[in-house]
């Protein structure tokens, strides 16, 4: 009978402290996953903000059929330059148009820059520069139409009148 007592009691000290080991794992995991969730979904929404101000968009097609260049950068990127180490928490759908966008938009922005310098110092810009942002800034416009499409946003654009 004292033997029998002795398992009782070796049972019940082993379940005292793997009951709570498994308690602390288990919220440690579900703590985890909360922060995680957290995380991502402001990341998705800082991301979303930034795409859905780029609004110069619409302003510099206008201005490109002119030839003229009124900025010497189109789209916003410190936000995506400054968490694009955690996109990997992002969705595959939501991560891929997000850098399409943005690798196409920063493209946008150095051919701006490029021909404003050329503007601003008076040499003549050849027709085929223009055509060529032209092409990039439709690209971009049509990119973002699918980033904000897959992040959900409220201020997708209309479709616009591409060149």
């Amino acid at each position: 009978m004292e033997q029998s007592t002795n398992w009782i009691e070796l049972g019940l000290q082993f379940l005292s402290l793997f009951v709570p080991a498994v308690i602390a794992v288990v919220g440690s995991f579900a703590l985890y996953i909360k922060r995680t969730r957290r995380k991502k979904e402001a990341l998705r929404t800082a991301i979303r903000t930034e795409i859905e101000s780029a609004k110069k968009l619409e302003y510099i097609a206008r201005n490109i059929k002119q030839r003229r260049v009124s900025y010497s950068s189109a789209v916003a990127s410190s936000i995506y330059d400054g968490h694009s180490f955690e996109l990997g928490i992002l969705e595959d759908e939501e991560r891929k148009p997000i850098i399409e966008y943005y690798t196409n938009a920063k493209i946008l922005n150095d051919m701006l820059t490029t021909i404003k310098e050329l503007e601003l110092s008076d040499q003549n810009v050849p027709e085929e520069e223009y055509e060529d942002i032209r092409w990039q800034l439709d690209r971009v416009r049509g990119l973002r139409k699918s980033a904000l499409i897959h992040l959900n946003s409220q201020e997708v654009p209309e479709d616009t009148e591409f060149d």
